[in-house]
């Protein structure tokens, strides 16, 4: 795990909301996404960790999952082009931390991205 993975995961784990919000979500076994964003600025990027939320009332409507999110991270990127390289590595790093089963699924301004890294 690359120096800037471990310290953001050692500030999530810090955090007296982020932290129990994670731990909550992986021992629920919920299904997580990274959501690469900016709020406007396109040179200043931010990370969300959420929970992909299945609400049963919603059985007919087919798009994008609602996200919960869990932990907000300030100032990761520059650029849309970061997204999944970005997502891939700290997904990677998250797995790692948290054992988790699959890695998060990776986001652009709220909206999946396919990973053509997995075909």
């Amino acid at each position: 795990m690359t120096d800037l993975f471990a310290t953001m995961i050692e500030k999530i784990e810090a955090h007296p909301t982020y932290a129990p919000a994670m731990r909550t979500a992986v021992e629920q076994k919920r299904s997580l996404a990274l959501d690469y964003h900016n709020h406007g600025n396109a040179e200043s990027w931010c990370v969300s960790i959420s929970a992909m939320v299945k609400d049963p009332t919603r059985l007919l409507q087919i798009g994008v999952p609602d996200l919960e999110e869990l932990v907000h991270i300030k100032g990761i990127g520059t650029s849309a082009e970061q997204c999944l390289p970005f997502c891939r590595a700290f997904g990677r790093a998250l797995s790692e931390h948290y054992k988790l089963e699959e890695p998060p699924t990776p986001f652009l301004n709220g909206q999946p991205v396919a990973d053509e890294a997995e075909g």
